[in-house]
């Protein structure tokens, strides 16, 4: 028996498949996976019940748990088909290979890059929590046979991606098409929904009022002082603030076809794509400052001077931009339906345009600040899990030189990961405090939160589960607006 054989059967008595394990194995030399359990692992295999599909092991790319980009792919993957007929489409798909993405998340680019990746081979499997995240580009995807499950499925846009930038309007959920020729088994979920607008800008400050007028001088007589000085007037008030930004408008959602077998399925598949929201509209800037006071008259001998006017009034608040209509809600159609004709329905509820000319109401601002708060939420546990591993990372080095080199490296990477998060937190911390301004501004006066000071003010995130408090807080503010 060989060293890798023994390596890879004593994996398998333990039952400790794993992709490191699988590495050290590749390390001892081992040119395929030789054993059908280790081939089940990898999903090169079928499962149970499932039809018999020949790949062979050099014909299928298995990437396990990261995120992957196209240029990871094989290019013969990505490589254009002939789809003039479904005999010579099949003959050319029967000469790819597989791909299997075991956990992965795969981004086809950009977000508004416009374009459309097509991904042909011979099986596709998306298992365990697999993600394909589109950014809204176009996505085909054309195999032979397809197997999806373990909460798999196609996203327009990540957590990170949801919302445009600020005053931007969101980017279209995208277009998806499917075509499988052979067979489908397991269950897809396609979420094409639209980016969110990107809130308005605030609003600029006011212009200074005027300076108040000079008073008169004194005026003297031969012997007496005929007037005093004069005093000055007051300043004028300063200017209204601007008014603030609009919000961008919701981007649509996309569309997703389905053709040959995923079109027989397509119960399978489970389908939604609401429009984005929009934009909240900008706050109004500050009213500039009151205009200083007049000097008063210069007095004269016996004559006194004036007094100095008093400073004007501040100007009054900016009004309120105005908010971003929401996207349209998105189209499914199936190689039964043209274009032309009605679509299915989508799942979900359809969004409709909020007329831009109009603030949000009571009953809309209080959903995207609940929506807002899922996602500090969200955003909150991927950063403490991911702080976590890196903290749990053991080190079995007992040379003393290289165990403080380690120390150093760890705490390098911790650093780097903070600096990581705190760059990809800057959108989220401006679209939080601009809708404390939003809720604050339609609420009576609330008692404030040390907590929600310290991140939205300085964006720190040290604490137990500060972006956990900033989600209640937001929460309750929510709730507190009359419908």
């Amino acid at each position: 028996m060989s060293p890798s054989t023994a390596i890879i059967r004593r994996m398998d008595s333990l039952g400790k498949w794993t992709v490191a394990g699988v590495l050290v194995a590749i390390a001892f030399g081992v040119a395929a996976i030789v054993t059908p359990e280790l081939r089940q692992f990898l999903h090169l295999e079928k499962k149970p019940g499932e039809a018999s599909i020949p790949d062979t092991p050099e014909g299928a790319t298995t990437i396990p748990a990261q995120a992957v980009q196209l240029s990871d792919l094989p290019q013969d993957l990505l490589n254009p088909v002939q789809t003039d007929s479904a005999a010579e489409l099949t003959a050319q798909l029967k000469q790819r290979g597989s791909l299997t993405l075991n956990g992965s998340t795969l981004t086809l680019g950009s977000v508004g890059a416009g374009r459309t990746v097509t991904i042909a081979c011979r099986t596709l499997r998306l298992t365990n929590g697999a993600r394909i995240i589109t950014n809204g580009n176009h996505l085909v995807l054309v195999a032979l046979n397809t197997r999806f499950g373990d909460n798999a499925g196609i996203s327009s846009f990540s957590q990170g991606s949801v919302k445009a930038a600020p005053a931007a309007d969101g980017v279209s959920g995208g277009k998806v098409r499917i075509n499988v020729l052979q067979s489908f088994s397991g269950s897809l979920h396609v979420s094409l929904t639209g980016q969110s607008g990107g809130d308005g800008a605030a609003g600029g400050q006011g212009s200074p009022g005027r300076t108040g007028d000079r008073g008169a001088n004194a005026v003297k007589g031969l012997v007496d002082c005929h007037s005093g000085g004069g005093n000055g007037s007051p300043g004028g008030q300063g200017g209204k603030g601007g008014t603030g930004g609009a919000g961008g408008k919701g981007g649509d959602g996309g569309e997703l076809s389905l053709e040959g077998m995923a079109a027989s399925n397509r119960n399978l598949v489970d389908f939604d794509a609401p429009g984005g929201r929009g934009g909240l509209a900008g706050t109004g800037g500050p009213g500039g400052p009151g205009g200083a006071g007049g000097e008063g008259g210069s007095g004269d001998g016996p004559c006194s001077g004036g007094h100095g006017g008093a400073a004007g009034p501040g100007g009054a608040q900016g009004d309120l931009g105005t908010a971003g209509g929401n996207g349209q809600a998105g189209k499914q159609y199936t190689e039964l339906q043209h274009k032309n004709s009605a679509p299915e329905t989508v799942r979900g509820p359809a969004a409709q345009p909020q007329p831009s000319s109009q603030p949000y109401s009571n009953s809309q601002l209080k959903d995207a600040a609940l929506d807002l708060a899922r996602r500090l939420r969200e955003f909150q546990s991927e950063f403490t899990d991911s702080e976590n591993r890196i903290l749990m990372e053991q080190s079995h080095i007992t040379d003393k030189a290289a165990k403080e080199k380690d120390f150093v490296d760890r705490n390098a990477k911790l650093l780097a990961f903070m600096n990581g998060t705190q760059a990809r937190f800057v959108p989220l911390r401006a679209e939080a405090q601009n809708m404390r301004v939003q809720l604050l501004n339609r609420l009576p006066p609330q008692e404030a939160n040390q907590t929600v000071d310290m991140v939205l003010n300085s964006g720190a995130l040290a604490g137990p589960y500060p972006l956990y408090d900033v989600a209640a807080y937001f929460e309750r503010l929510a709730g507190l607006l009359r419908p």
